[in-house]
C-alpha cells in the first residue's frame, strides 16, 4: 500500500482534474463578451462591435418583469451620469416585439433596447444565466467583469462603473 503522503497527493490530484474536466464540460459563461446582432426599438441593427470602446452594462429585462421594470429609473439615471464618459447601457429584450413596444410606450428607457427574441435569449443563454433581470458588465476591452442576477441597485454597481471607466 502506498504510503500516505503519496496517497494523498494522488487523491488531491484526481479530484482538481474532475473539477476542472467539469468546468469544462459545462462551458463556463465566456470572459469576453459575445458577439451579437440584433435590432432595436427603432430597427437599427446593433452589433456587439458598435460599442467597442466603450463600458457596457447588458441588462437583460421584460415587460412582465418586476424587478427588471424597477430598475430602469436606476439605469436611466446611470446613463445620464456616465454616458459622456464611456459607459453604454443596452436592455435585450425577452418578450415579444409587440409587448415590448407597448412597456415602452408607456416607460422612458434612454438607452438602446434590443428585440429579437430568439437572438436575445442566445445572447443571455451565452452568458449561462437565464434568471432576469441579468446584468452583465463589460470593460472596454471586451472582458466580461462583473454578472449579477436579481434586481441591480445603484450602490451595487456605480462603484465598478467608476472603475472601469
Amino acid at each position: 500500500m502506498p504510503n500516505k503522503p503519496i496517497l494523498f497527493v494522488l487523491v488531491i490530484t484526481a479530484t482538481l482534474l474532475g473539477i476542472f474536466s467539469y468546468q469544462q464540460w459545462r462551458g463556463d459563461p465566456p470572459v469576453t463578451r459575445t458577439d451579437f446582432t440584433i435590432p432595436d426599438l427603432d430597427g437599427q441593427t446593433r452589433t456587439a462591435q458598435s460599442f467597442d470602446g466603450q463600458l457596457v452594462l447588458l441588462n437583460f429585462w421584460a415587460p412582465w418583469c418586476a424587478p427588471c421594470r424597477a430598475e430602469i429609473p436606476m439605469l436611466n439615471t446611470l446613463q445620464a451620469e456616465y454616458g459622456a464618459r464611456g459607459l453604454q447601457i443596452i436592455g435585450p429584450a425577452v418578450d415579444q416585439l409587440e409587448a415590448i413596444q407597448d412597456f415602452v410606450r408607456d416607460t422612458a428607457i434612454h438607452y438602446p433596447v434590443l428585440v429579437n427574441m430568439p437572438a436575445v435569449m442566445r445572447l443571455q443563454d451565452s452568458y449561462d444565466d437565464q434568471r432576469l433581470p441579468l446584468s452583465v458588465l463589460i470593460d472596454r476591452q471586451g472582458h466580461v467583469v462583473f454578472r449579477h442576477a436579481g434586481e441591480l441597485k445603484k450602490n451595487q454597481i456605480a462603484p465598478l462603473i467608476e472603475q472601469y471607466l
